[in-house]
């Protein structure tokens, strides 16, 4: 990713009035994503919310942030048009 200065700028005015609990479930799911992509497994919303099941530091965020199949798919969807959106 090449370093794009208006990009902080971007992702603070679009997640201006997001509550924590949003930005703290696209930083798990973003995290999750990331480390099974690592593994050459495929971010699926079954998959990442295995992932973060057998993570002891993740796993209480499935209760908190009430994850499950369709709330992960709509962070995947959410994360997606982020990037997208700025051109990476």
């Amino acid at each position: 990713m090449r370093y794009r200065p208006d990009f902080p700028i971007a992702v603070r005015d679009r997640f201006k009035y997001k509550s924590s609990d949003l930005w703290e479930a696209l930083a798990t799911i973003d995290y999750a994503m990331l480390a099974l992509d690592h593994d050459s497994i495929q971010p699926t919303s079954a998959s990442l919310l295995s992932y973060i099941a057998t993570d002891d530091e993740r796993r209480p965020k499935i209760e908190k942030l009430r994850l499950t199949e369709a709330s992960i798919q709509n962070v995947i969807v959410e994360l997606e048009s982020l990037f997208t959106d700025t051109g990476e």
